[in-house]
């Protein structure tokens, strides 16, 4: 009976032990001794420690990889005509960093750089250029693109959140992750407190077209921003984070402020002006008939560090709020 009652008390906490053994994993695990696996839009990559040299593909994901401590691992940046200063926090390493090209870098160009590890915006893996994820991971380079555009879009602060975090961990630096993320939820949580009680303005965000503009309507960082600076766009419901709506759907919603976003490829914000006022169904609206213009500028609504930033400026320019 002694043997029989010790039976199954090792049965038991073997069953224990096996329960406690298989909790759900995490979006980034430790794998094998100092090894990290990441999920990533779809692709599972393991780094089996933190890689030594980054390209990071433009000055969000620059910015964002200084700001997670990588600065010294950054090889370079390439530089577009259109790129915006950093954040002030990431400005004097952004500033040492080699210009690797004007334009965006060719996936040879990339190989031949030898970065372990490639950041960007998902938009920016482009096959026709030879950089796509498959095709750097043909070179040996792993990489890892910003949720926005994955499938599901941006969902909300969660989704920079678990992008943070997972570069924190590829990155070997999880500390500076948490304190990251914390900080920029905090400003965010500012800015809802200051917010709070002021009513919605109805805003139409209006980034180019003339047929019909194209303009945020979708879970994107834009329409998440928007809704936290409590100036939602008055056009939703689609899948994308950008969509073509039509003039008279935008006419029709009446908007009481136009958010114009600034970038060179899209024409000048003056001229975007000259658009909006020469349409009738436009010119018949609240925003157009007072002007109430306000200029954004497109690296401000891409996923990244900025984001709080941007809700800030958009608090202050469309309610006179200063959350900072």
């Amino acid at each position: 009976m002694a043997r029989q009652r010790l039976l199954i008390m090792v049965l038991a906490l073997v069953v224990i032990v096996a329960g406690c053994a298989a909790p759900a994993a995490p979006a980034s695990r430790p794998s094998a001794a100092g090894s990290v696996t990441v999920e990533n839009c779809g692709v599972t990559t393991t780094y089996p420690e933190p890689p030594k040299s980054i390209l990071a593909m433009n000055v969000t994901a620059v910015e964002t990889m200084i700001m997670l401590g990588a600065g010294d691992r950054l090889i370079g940046r390439q530089t577009e005509t259109d790129d915006p200063r950093p954040v002030p926090e990431a400005a004097a390493d952004f500033d040492r960093l080699e210009v690797l090209g004007k334009a965006n870098l060719s996936g040879e160009r990339i190989a031949d750089l030898g970065p372990e590890l490639v950041v960007a915006g998902w938009d920016l893996f482009d096959e026709d250029e030879g950089r796509s994820r498959d095709q750097l991971l043909g070179y040996g380079i792993n990489t890892f693109g910003f949720t926005e555009y994955c499938a599901g879009g941006f969902a909300g602060f969660e989704t920079l959140e678990k992008d943070l975090r997972d570069l924190g961990a590829i990155l070997g630096t999880p500390d500076r992750a948490e304190a990251l993320i914390a900080d920029l939820r905090e400003r965010l949580d500012r800015s809802r407190s200051v917010l709070d009680g002021v009513r919605p303005l109805r805003t139409f965000y209006y980034d180019s077209g003339t047929d019909g503009p194209y303009t945020p309507g979708g879970p994107g960082v834009l329409s998440f921003i928007a809704d936290q600076a409590k100036a939602p766009s008055v056009i939703s419901g689609g899948e994308r984070p950008f969509i073509t709506a039509s003039w008279e759907q935008v006419a029709d919603q009446q908007p009481e402020v136009i958010v114009i976003l600034d970038y060179p490829y899209s024409g000048t914000v003056a001229d975007k002006i000259k658009i909006l006022e020469a349409n009738p169904l436009m010119a018949s609206t609240p925003a157009v008939r007072q002007r109430r213009y306000v200029t954004l500028g497109l690296y401000d609504t891409f996923e990244g560090v900025r984001i709080p930033r941007t809700v800030e400026y958009l608090a202050e320019a469309v309610h006179g709020k200063q959350p900072r």
